[in-house]
């Protein structure tokens, strides 16, 4: 295996840089929740992706977009290249992870730096699960056939987002998840038309924002993000 460039820096980074990532349309129910990482290294992205590319041997594509070369990957054999090439990147990923046999989306993005290359890498996998901390921020009885898409530090407290996936279209959904809030001590003290689903709630020193949007690849679904902010 060709060794891997210097890694000049890595550590988590935040939600917002999620969706540069190929990891799925919206309305996909992923394995589990999400985690993102970044790591720099110090050679360009061709360099890094044709290393890549050769340990791989054909098993997997390296995508251009716009000057941005991704990959991804979905399933329970991940190659070994790719899993020992993403283990020396980011060596805070549990190894566990990316086993054989353990279920896992990845996505991967080499990304044009000064110092060479940023690496992005996202992973979602039931392993990541915390249940406990979903029902401590949502309650125990979500909607009837809700999926969480991600949980993105909502712990209960004033923090965070979840984004879920509803299997019916807006209008159905919307009045499912402002009775949830309302049962988690929100008060609802705005919202817009019937047609963009947005809600706002306060509950003592927190704010709540609800927005329920059509699922892009299933109009009788729906996309829900629940996001925390404190004030």
């Amino acid at each position: 295996m060709t060794p891997l460039p210097r890694v000049l820096r890595h550590g988590l980074i935040g939600a917002a840089a999620l969706f540069l990532l190929p990891i799925g349309a919206v309305g996909q129910t992923l394995p589990g929740p999400l985690r993102t990482f970044v790591t720099d290294v110090d050679q360009p992205p061709k360099i890094v992706a044709a290393r890549l590319s050769a340990d791989l041997g054909g098993a997997l594509d390296l995508v251009d977009e716009g000057g941005v070369l991704m990959m991804a990957y979905a399933g329970n054999e991940i190659p070994d290249p790719l899993r020992r090439f993403v283990l020396a990147a980011v060596p805070e990923i549990d190894a566990a992870l990316l086993a054989p046999g353990a279920e896992v989306n990845l996505s991967l993005a080499l990304v044009p730096a000064e110092t060479g290359t940023q690496m992005r890498v996202m992973l979602s996998s039931p392993a990541l699960a915390d249940p406990g901390a979903l029902v401590t921020a949502l309650g125990p009885e979500l909607p009837k056939g809700a999926s969480v898409l991600m949980n993105d530090g909502a712990t209960g407290g004033c923090a965070g987002q979840v984004i879920l996936s509803q299997p019916a279209p807006p209008a159905e959904t919307a009045p499912l998840y402002v009775e949830l809030m309302t049962r988690q001590g929100f008060k609802i003290t705005d919202a817009s038309d019937a047609s963009t689903s947005f809600f706002v709630g306060q509950r003592q020193d927190c704010a709540l924002f609800l927005y329920v949007q059509p699922d892009p690849a299933a109009a009788s679904r729906s996309t829900v993000i629940v996001k925390y902010l404190e004030e």
